[in-house]
């Protein structure tokens, strides 16, 4: 279980990041 919140903690720390420099891209 705990596997799994640190897992999404890691991909939401990676991807949003990222996103919102894409977004800077995008607009």
């Amino acid at each position: 279980m705990s596997n799994t919140a640190s897992l999404k903690k890691e991909y939401a720390e990676r991807i949003v990041p990222a996103l919102k420099s894409q977004f800077h891209y995008s607009s």
